[in-house]
């Protein structure tokens, strides 16, 4: 793919209605798509991390595409979802990254 084909392809993934999942964790947020395995972000506000993990996303689909890899269609209408507290952040990374 040329970097024009995959910047056009990158913004047709970023289109689609992937599920988000928010962590709270003392203070801050984890956010990730589990659709898109590793693509993990935070923030101190909700909007915040959601601004964070539209980046993590664009970069997740880039290197993806980059890479020849397969992405994934959402697995789930667009929800977001927020999951108890962990007992700490790498519970919370395990808990979305599968």
């Amino acid at each position: 793919m040329t970097p024009t084909d995959i910047e056009h392809a990158v913004e047709r993934y970023l289109a689609k209605p992937y599920p988000i999942v928010l962590i709270p964790d003392d203070g801050e947020w984890i956010v990730a798509i589990p659709d898109l395995r590793g693509c993990i972000s935070q923030g101190a506000t909700v909007a915040e991390a959601m601004e964070m993990i539209r980046d993590a996303q664009r970069a997740w689909l880039t290197v993806s595409l980059q890479n020849g890899a397969h992405i994934p269609e959402p697995s789930a209408p667009a929800t977001i979802w927020t999951m108890h507290r962990p007992a700490s952040v790498r519970e919370a990374h395990a808990s979305v990254a599968g």
